[in-house]
């Protein structure tokens, strides 16, 4: 005998809410989207330009201070180094260094905004002076914009299409834009705003998981025992 129509839809039905704990969550219809944008990083008179500005792209991860929308203390002290050329700094305890000198920064990487020159941070140690040198060294603008970068097949499907349509949406923030190399052409992709989605309530849909999965046991019982039923006009 073969299944009548509504019990293969009833079977269909209750897998699909059966199975509603693995395929809901993908969907990703809670909490909030950001909405990503990119904009070409170029290079001109060896300098770094943004060629569509936006004040919502703020820092870039690996060029330090170059967004920087007003002054802050560390940038304002790298900045100090581009006229004095170094600044002895002693630091309290430490009265020598073995091995490589260099204090760690976030970024390796700075540049100023309106200025777009590139500078890299430089560390060295004065023995006789128990003191750090440190001092900032102007470098290829381009070299360092490649430096910073990451292939594009290297970032998340978000990321890429950004670069790809100028726009896209994520769940994922992020907190500072990221150069992507594609094809040699350098983009910053950033944050640009945020969209709500439903309400995140993650009590609320464990029970409608919950609910779903019974609901589908019992449709898959009704299923089978429909199969034991006879069909309408059968004989004996």
């Amino acid at each position: 005998m073969t299944d009548r129509p509504p019990r293969i839809a009833l079977v269909i039905l209750a897998l699909c809410l059966l199975t509603v704990p693995f395929w809901a969550p993908l969907l990703d219809v809670t909490g909030t989207a950001h909405e990503y944008s990119a904009t070409q990083l170029t290079v001109e008179d060896d300098r770094v330009q943004v060629q569509q500005d936006s004040p919502r792209l703020k820092q870039i991860n690996g060029l330090d201070c170059f967004r920087e929308r007003s002054p802050t203390r560390t940038c304002g002290f790298e900045s100090a180094l581009l006229t004095e050329r170094s600044r002895s700094a002693s630091y309290p305890g430490v009265r020598h260094v073995d091995g490589d000198p260099s204090l760690a920064a976030r970024d390796r990487y700075l540049a100023f905004p309106g200025d777009g020159r590139v500078f890299e941070r430089v560390t060295d140690w004065n023995e006789s002076a128990q003191s750090y040198r440190l001092s900032v060294e102007r470098v290829n603008a381009s070299q360092a914009v490649a430096d910073v970068s990451h292939p594009v097949d290297q970032y998340s499907p978000a990321v890429q299409r950004a670069v790809e349509t100028g726009a896209s949406q994520s769940q994922t923030d992020l907190r500072e834009a990221v150069v992507v190399n594609a094809s040699g052409r350098y983009y910053a992709v950033y944050t640009s705003g945020t969209t709500s989605l439903l309400s995140e309530a993650p009590g609320s849909e464990r029970v409608l998981e919950f609910l779903a999965v019974i609901t589908g046991a019992v449709l898959l019982f009704r299923a089978g025992a429909m199969g034991n039923e006879p069909a309408s006009g059968d004989g004996d």
